[in-house]
């Protein structure tokens, strides 16, 4: 008898989880750069009381960013948190496209692949 070994399957990266990613991440560092840098320059004239601000605008960025990656359902959820933030607060239809859009889109995809995971594998 002729053994065979049946080779193990190939694991196929998941590009759309990946590509998400992708665009999460640099978004999150982008605004932990805009907040230090002016959090920072910020400080010398208000006080003290900006970096508790600083804090807080950071944690609203890497805590959904964050489950975004760990978990996509919390991070839809928390993204879409974000993006309402973002609708209710500011005012002019650029402020809330640059600031508010990302994360909305981000919680669609979010959703997307939480809702692609419960399905479950394509048949």
């Amino acid at each position: 008898m002729n053994a065979t070994t049946i080779p193990a399957p190939r694991h196929r990266p998941d590009l759309f989880r990946n590509a998400l990613r992708l665009v999460i991440v640099p978004w999150a560092l982008f605004w932990t750069w805009f907040v230090l840098v002016d959090g920072l320059s910020d400080a010398r004239t208000l006080g003290p009381e900006t970096y508790g601000w600083m804090a807080l605008f950071l944690a609203g960025v890497w805590v959904p960013s964050v489950l975004a990656w760990r978990r996509p359902l919390l991070g839809a959820i928390a993204m879409g948190a974000v993006a309402l933030a973002g609708l209710v607060y500011l005012r002019g239809s650029t402020a809330i496209a640059l600031i508010a859009g990302p994360p909305l889109a981000f919680a669609l995809g979010s959703a997307w692949l939480a809702w692609r995971e419960r399905r479950g594998p394509a048949r």
